[in-house]
């Protein structure tokens, strides 16, 4: 019990199942709270933990986190959809496929070239020897190889 309410660190990967108003103040330190409704057919909604008062028995069903998101809505794609005027929805569903499939490329093309510099050059292989170690993966180099890219894909 000292470990979960420990205000030090919240345990990594577990889903604690509570009904005692107590561990809703013991546990307040914890960036997730789901508070579940009685009426199985509503939907949890994504709250500010202000909103979740440690002092309420019951507070509103909803998923209350401390986190914030690093992606952004891409409002691209509600330009693209949200025209001036309608479009038939198999229409907006190939715009909406080519549109998917051009950021996937984006992020793809760049990742296999960097996977693949990271790889022993074929002339280093050889059955009657150690296989070569692979290099380390790191985000910085791999983050700037993906801003290079971009200028190159996208003007």
């Amino acid at each position: 019990f000292q470990e979960f309410t420990s205000k030090t660190h919240a345990p990594s990967r577990i889903v604690l199942g509570v009904t005692n108003p107590y561990f809703n103040k013991a546990l307040q330190h914890w960036p997730n709270v789901i508070i579940l409704d009685t009426d199985p057919t509503k939907t949890l909604k994504i709250l500010n933990p202000k909103e979740h008062s440690s002092s309420s028995l019951r507070g509103k069903p909803g998923f209350y986190t401390r986190y914030k998101p690093f992606l952004s809505k891409d409002k691209n794609v509600k330009k693209l959809l949200r025209g001036e005027r309608q479009r038939p929805a198999e229409v907006e569903n190939i715009m909406l496929r080519r549109y998917l499939t051009e950021l996937t490329h984006t992020l793809m093309i760049p990742l296999e070239q960097f996977i693949s510099s990271l790889m022993p050059l074929h002339k280093q292989l050889n059955p009657f020897r150690q296989p070569p170690l692979l290099q380390q993966f790191q985000q910085e180099t791999f983050i700037q190889s993906l801003n290079d890219s971009s200028v190159k894909m996208n003007s």
